[in-house]
């Protein structure tokens, strides 16, 4: 995982929650994309944010939009964070012999509005998170920076602050990841996506 760049970060704030990743692309140890989303829409109050190897991100996201059109087609209803989950936790486990390189992070509201992060390895085993979840090149870093800044019941403004220093933090501090940031905050209703410029050397 550690040679295929990229970062992925959730945080939970006060009925709100963001996921932000960095939009380069490195392989062998250099730059070849500076544009490439890791962080995905589901539905209005679900996102899914990928890092890892690039066509094991465009697989898994493939597959899963295949899924979610199988499942409204069937239940006439977008699936819930748990059954988005299980599904996805259900595809890695399936594949553990040849595994998919990528580490995602589930995050939405559910159906109280309650913020939900649901972090996994590249086997499907499941972890869930009361603050905060890191996947990616730098993750120790990325740990240690939203450990320090992180606080609870953030608005929707100081979540957004704080996100933005943790991964321009890591972004500085590993030459793996950068190239500018994709931050997403999903709160009752709605996502909001912004770009941040970061380092770009």
């Amino acid at each position: 995982m550690s040679s295929n760049g990229g970062c992925v970060v959730a945080m939970k704030g006060k009925s709100c929650i963001a996921i932000a990743s960095d939009l380069g692309f490195y392989g062998e140890r250099c730059i070849t994309g500076i544009n490439t989303p890791k962080v995905f829409k589901i539905h209005d109050t679900l996102c899914i944010g990928l890092s890892g190897l690039l066509g094991d991100i465009s697989s898994i996201k493939q597959i899963l939009e295949y899924e979610i059109s199988n499942f409204l087609l069937k239940e006439n209803k977008y699936p819930d964070h748990f059954e988005i989950t299980n599904i996805l936790s259900h595809l890695l486990y399936k594949n553990r012999f040849t595994p998919f390189f990528t580490e995602p992070i589930l995050v939405g509201l559910d159906k109280n509005g309650n913020p939900i992060i649901n972090s996994m390895d590249i086997i499907g085993a499941v972890s869930s998170s009361n603050k905060f979840s890191v996947s990616g090149v730098g993750s120790e870093g990325l740990y240690g920076i939203c450990e320090s800044l992180w606080k609870p019941e953030m608005s929707k403004a100081e979540l957004f602050r704080t996100i933005c220093k943790c991964i321009s933090f890591t972004t500085n501090r590993n030459c793996l990841t950068g190239m500018g940031s994709s931050i997403h905050i999903i709160s009752k209703g709605k996502i909001e996506s912004k770009r941040v410029e970061l380092r770009l050397d």
